[in-house]
């Protein structure tokens, strides 16, 4: 059960991880992406499920959650310097969906590109690392 709390995973964990989200990509660039998929994980895509907050719905909040839940693994060793972000320690990941969520609605034209990218810029903006 996720807590609400963000954890920091093991490397095994992380490779882990990495594998199965390699053979899903490979799966579905096997077959053509349509614009429906490009659009579902766009920004704006991704947006609409950060936003929702109701039981009828717990998969594209779930999709939502995972998605930033996957940017802070990778966060933790896996992103370049220029694309790192910091955190209070005490950040939830409600918290970080909030600061994804007002990034975007300040920003609509970035609605259209990939969600990871965008979240990344609006995560690094909110807690950028100190030098």
């Amino acid at each position: 059960m996720l807590s609400g709390k963000l954890r920091k995973v093991s490397k095994p964990m992380q490779l882990l991880f990495a594998i199965i989200v390699s053979i899903a990509l490979s799966v579905s660039t096997a077959k053509a992406l349509d614009a429906d998929m490009i659009r579902a994980l766009s920004a704006g895509g991704i947006l609409a499920a950060c936003k929702e907050s109701t039981a009828e719905t717990p998969l594209r909040i779930g999709n939502c959650l995972g998605q930033i839940q996957m940017l802070y693994i990778g966060h933790i060793d896996g992103l370049s310097d220029d694309r790192k972000f910091c955190p209070p320690a005490d950040i939830s990941i409600y918290d970080a969906r909030e600061v994804i969520v007002g990034y975007i609605a300040r920003r609509p034209d970035l609605k259209i590109l990939p969600f990871a990218f965008v979240a990344l810029d609006a995560l690094k903006d909110a807690w950028p690392c100190k030098k």
